[in-house]
This record gives C-alpha cells, structure tokens and sequence, in this order.
C-alpha cells in the first residue's frame, strides 16, 4: 500500500498486492488520505475506503477481477472513466448522493451487478458506462433526477422519455444506427449486418419482414451524422 503525497500536502493511494482485504487509513503523518489513484489486484475481494476520500483516478479499480465489496465515500461527485471496469465479481454498487457524473465505461464488466440505483444529482452519463453489465436487470432512479428516469427497470432520458439503457439491449434488442438514409441494424442474433433503406424520422416506425418490428428513437449524433435506435423485437 503507497500512500503518495499531492501537491496540497493531501494524500493519494496506489496498491498492488495479493491480499484479499485492505482498509484504507484516512490520514497519513497527520494529513488526509483524499484520493484513491490506483488499486491493481486479482485476489483483492474487498475494501474498505475511508469517508475523508473524494476522487478515484481513471481506471482505479479496472480488472479487479475479485472484488466483491468496496464502498464508495460520501464526498465522492465523479466516478470516472473505466473506474470499476472489469470488476466481474462485485455485486453490489452504492453510489453516494453528491454523484453527479458516471464516466465512459465507468461500469463495463462489472456482470454480477443486478440493479443500478441513480442518486438526484446524476446528470451526465457517458457512453458505454454500463456496457457488459450481463446480469443488470433493473435500474431505479430517484425521483428527484432531473435528467433520467426509471419505469419497469429501464433508464429513460426525462426530456422526450427517449430510451437510455436497457438490459435488453445487451441480449435481445437489436441495435441499430441510421447514417444518411442507410439503417445499419446489427445484433449478436444475426448471422450479418442487416441494412435497411428508411428516412429518418425521431418517432416509432415499423420495420416490414417476416417478423415485423417497432424501431425507437433513443438519440441523435451529429457529429457522426446518425441516430441511435433499437428495435422491440417480440422475439
């Protein structure tokens, strides 16, 4: 366990080791442990951070392939980027209320989690932050956000009620991007892409096969001149 010291006479946390529980101090020759820089460990099953800390550095859980338990500080506003990516075994995440910010791929692999539970001041999710989630089937928002909102377990944007996440999409929905007038439609179901010739419109259309579907809007991109859908797949 490195305790190093920042620039503000503050102190941060790196470890690397083979133990399976650690507790972190909250000061160091008088002065406070505040951040949580990197932990790297593949035995390391819980951990114990104290109340004092307030930031976690990019990646620093990443591939804590064993990780069963850690708790997150009320004083933490940011989880950032890949923060607890990889982290296949735990089960439970407490997000803090003063929370307002879950980076790209904060989440991804971390396929033991069942339900999400978005605190108020959650305004700004990043792409891919719960991607891989394989056995999230519930998210539950407060109902003071004021940008996302939960019915029957999915995520949905508040403004428009545009979809956010679903654990379906992951499984059985198919995802589909429209570029230009093209719909690429692709899923882990199809033996290949699937394109499809459609105008684009920000309200449910039927797509005509043998197996007809709905397609939603969820959101646009205009940096990449397309739109995000997924399709209600009966099937």
């Amino acid at each position: 366990l490195a305790v190093l010291d920042k620039p503000n006479r503050e102190y941060q946390v790196e470890y690397n080791g083979d133990a399976e529980k650690i507790v972190i101090p909250d000061s160091y020759y008088g002065k406070k442990v505040t951040k949580i820089k990197k932990i790297e460990s593949s035995t390391l099953k819980e951990i114990i951070i104290p109340q004092l800390v307030d930031e976690f550095g990019f990646a620093a859980f990443q591939n804590c392939t064993s990780l069963e338990k850690v708790n997150i500080p009320y004083d933490v506003k940011e989880i950032p980027e890949k923060c607890f990516s990889g982290c296949s075994a735990l089960k439970e995440i407490v997000l803090p209320q003063k929370v307002n910010t879950i980076g790209k791929e904060a989440f991804m692999g971390c396929s033991a989690v069942e339900c999400m539970k978005l605190p108020a001041n959650v305004s700004t999710i990043q792409s891919g932050a719960f991607r891989n989630m394989y056995s999230l089937t519930e998210f539950v928002v407060s109902e003071n956000n004021e940008r996302y909102h939960s019915k029957s377990g999915v995520l949905y944007y508040k403004v428009g009620s545009s979809l956010y996440f679903s654990k379906s999409i992951n499984e059985r929905k198919i995802i589909c991007f429209f570029v230009l007038s093209l719909l690429i439609i692709s899923s882990p179901s199809l033996a290949a892409t699937t394109y499809v010739t459609t105008n684009a419109n920000n309200v449910p259309i039927q797509i005509s096969d043998s197996n007809p579907k709905i397609l939603h809007f969820i959101e646009n991109n205009r940096t990449r001149n397309c739109g995000l859908y997924w399709f209600e797949d009966p099937a």
